[in-house]
């Protein structure tokens, strides 16, 4: 889900609760003034994380079953997709709008806005039972997080440093209950 920068649309992604392939999910374009549903976007059954750009013109919304990233132009609703790593799990934008990071299985991948191009990959995994699932860009745009799950009790945060494109700290969280 995502809120639009002027508050005035959320953008909420629908998963299908089938696995039948021929079922699509679907992105619902929400008016906050009186809830009504304004538009509506068919994605992939397994439709998951969305990140809006910094000006509200782009939403982008990954899913691990194909696996691919969908943009959606907000105020045309029209989209484009580009075909992405294995399992996708976590997408955002960094605060200028210029980048679009994607983690995936096969690392983090960085895309180049608005043209949608591949720029590189950034491996993450220490094991192949690593999963990244999460991730999110600090507000000055150094660094981004990766969350990645290890097991079933446990992850870890991988902190990158943007200007280097290297891992500056991994942490280790571990499930309390």
């Amino acid at each position: 889900m995502a809120v639009s920068p002027t508050g005035d649309k959320v953008y909420i992604v629908h998963r299908t609760t089938t696995f039948d392939p021929s079922t699509a999910g679907w992105v619902s374009v929400v008016s906050v003034a009186d809830w009504r549903v304004v538009g509506t976007v068919q994605v992939d059954t397994e439709a998951g994380d969305a990140a809006l750009s910094p000006d509200g013109s782009s939403l982008f919304v990954i899913s691990a079953r194909s696996p691919t990233l969908w943009a959606i132009d907000t105020n045309t609703l029209s989209v484009r997709t580009l075909s992405l790593g294995d399992r996708p799990g976590g997408v955002a934008t960094d605060p200028s709008g210029t980048l679009l990071y994607v983690a995936t299985a096969i690392g983090l991948e960085v895309i180049s806005l608005p043209a949608l191009v591949p720029l590189y990959v950034i491996p993450l995994r220490e094991s192949v039972n690593n999963r990244a699932e999460s991730v999110a860009v600090s507000p000055d745009g150094r660094h981004v997080y990766v969350g990645q799950i290890r097991d079933a009790a446990n992850g870890e945060v991988v902190v990158i440093d943007t200007s280097t494109r290297q891992i500056v700290r991994r942490r280790g969280m571990f499930n309390p209950g």
